[in-house]
């Protein structure tokens, strides 16, 4: 995309494994209350 120094692709898309880590969680403020992400990956709203 013009303009993006970044691209965004769900993950689940992968058949297979990737080798991939998560670098950052994003829209952490819209998770449900039920949702507890503890695994020391950075967080944003």
């Amino acid at each position: 995309m013009e303009g993006y120094e970044w691209t965004a692709v769900a993950m689940g898309v992968f058949d297979s494994s990737t080798g991939t880590r998560l670098v950052k969680h994003t829209f952490m403020g819209d998770k449900g209350d039920y949702y507890e992400i503890d695994d020391g990956v950075p967080q944003s709203d």
